[in-house]
């Protein structure tokens, strides 16, 4: 699989805030640090022995990705206000942007490395409400560490994703608002 030589990361949700449906899971961390869309992805890539070579997304994602892998070139193509709302930046400012940084990228491709968290990988999730935990747990995928919060543990980057989004499947199909 190296002979992709680097993976763009983009529409990135920030750790601790949203991932993939905030209606399911709120939070998440990968052997303690904030398990950012970005992070989950660049694990997944360096599995397959690809680096991220730039990631697009809020201030958040894009500083989070970095703090824990510097290789990647990032763009913050919008400021977070709160929960529901950005401030986005000009698409002409943007297309530049990208354009300079993906230029800059691929002239230092060479130095990228995979991102390899060391095993046994450790990702923690809480889940919005309770009923979601229990529907998550119908298959034997992790351990219930209280009512919304899940651990998924393994060696294996691509088994521990797997997982990961078979706990997302499960539980979306057990969203109630008037239930928690």
């Amino acid at each position: 699989m190296r002979d992709l030589f680097g993976v763009p990361l983009d529409g990135i949700w920030r750790g601790g805030a949203e991932p993939h449906d905030d209606r399911v899971c709120f939070k998440g961390f990968l052997n303690g640090i904030p398990a950012s869309e970005a992070v989950i992805n660049a694990t997944l890539a360096g599995h397959f022995g690809v680096p991220v070579a730039l990631i697009a997304g809020d201030q958040h994602a894009v500083s989070e990705l970095k703090e824990v892998y510097p290789y990647a070139d990032g763009v913050v193509v919008k400021r977070a206000i709160e929960r529901y709302s950005a401030q986005s930046r000009p698409i002409e400012e943007v297309e530049k942007e990208l354009f300079a940084k993906t230029v800059g990228v691929l002239k230092r491709v060479h130095t990228l490395k995979p991102f390899k968290p060391t095993p046994p990988l450790r990702l923690v999730l809480e889940l919005a409400q309770p009923s979601l935990v229990s529907r998550a747990l119908y298959a034997p995928i992790a351990n219930k560490l209280d009512t919304k919060t899940l651990e998924i543990l393994g060696d294996d980057p691509l088994d521990v994703y797997m997982k990961f989004r078979a706990i997302l499947l499960l539980a979306s199909g057990a969203r109630d608002p008037d239930y928690g």
